[in-house]
């Protein structure tokens, strides 16, 4: 801390290096490496664009910091100060998608579909969230750890928790396919929420030929294209996965209509990220529904 104070930031992360290095498992250094890892945090956004080499460095840094620094909170050691974990949580999240390679622009797993992310960092972000909620139920929260098994790919589990989410909430009812608008304005976060639990649960529909999943995800993707505005940012993904469900559970006749109908109104589907997508799924409906 007086190393810090004196501003011989590097003198100070080398002395908590050694005492680490000494007794990995250490206590009362929280504290410390908290306050070092949002120093090595600014200093590696600083340089973020400028020099990429040292900015990633010092974010490698900081994350692994932030760990130290929670650690006794995710261990159940010590208690859960929720206004500490919480935004740690969010900067680790962050940072691990980062060291991934997944860009900005992506904010769900629905989005990726790259090569499996390393779970190292990600598996601890989830243990904070379970931290988290373990003493302070937030959908928020709740989203955001379901999220995270999402990119690890547990789908079962993420699954689980969105089920768990949307039993207390408002929001859907599965039986009508219908979403509640009113909720839905009030919290925004819970429509792309919606589709990945679309997402997980169709995930397991195919990978175990569990056709009650993949009916789960139909009623899910289908509320979301009733209740959202056709063309919109919700509606593009949620059309796309309601079509490519109807192809899993064989429905290709109908599904065929369908997209040729999505196709008619808007030759370029969604004219971005989806598009390509949308025309194999087209190709792959007229070879097991000629028209």
């Amino acid at each position: 801390k007086s190393l810090q104070t004196l501003g011989k930031v590097d003198e100070a992360a080398l002395l908590l290096d050694q005492l680490l290095k000494e007794d990995p498992d250490a206590k009362g250094l929280s504290a410390s490496a908290s306050s070092l890892a949002r120093t090595m945090d600014e200093r590696g956004l600083a340089l973020k664009g400028s020099n990429s080499v040292e900015s990633e460095t010092l974010l490698r840094r900081a994350a692994s910091y932030y760990v130290i620094a929670i650690r006794g909170q995710v261990q159940g050691e010590t208690a859960v100060r929720v206004d500490e974990l919480e935004p740690v949580a969010n900067r680790l999240f962050a940072l691990a998608l980062q060291f991934n390679g997944v860009p900005d622009t992506v904010e769900s797993f629905v989005e990726w579909k790259a090569t499996k992310l390393d779970d190292t960092l990600l598996e601890v972000v989830a243990r904070a969230y379970e931290a988290l909620l373990a003493v302070s139920p937030s959908y928020r929260n709740n989203i955001s750890l379901a999220r995270v098994l999402g990119f690890l790919q547990r789908w079962e589990d993420a699954a689980e928790g969105y089920a768990r989410l949307f039993e207390r909430e408002d929001f859907i009812n599965l039986g009508t396919r219908t979403i509640n608008t009113t909720t839905m304005t009030e919290k925004p976060e819970l429509t792309p929420a919606l589709l990945e639990w679309g997402m997980c649960e169709r995930e397991i529909g195919v990978s175990k030929a569990a056709p009650e999943r993949l009916s789960r995800a139909s009623s899910i993707f289908e509320a979301l294209v009733v209740s959202t505005r056709e063309g919109s940012k919700n509606w593009w993904p949620a059309k796309f996965w309601q079509l490519q469900t109807m192809f899993d559970r064989g429905d290709y006749e109908t599904g065929r209509i369908s997209i040729d109908s999505v196709e008619r109104t808007n030759p370029d589907f969604d004219g971005g990220l989806l598009k390509e997508r949308f025309q194999r799924l087209s190709k792959e409906f007229t070879k097991k529904a000629p028209r």
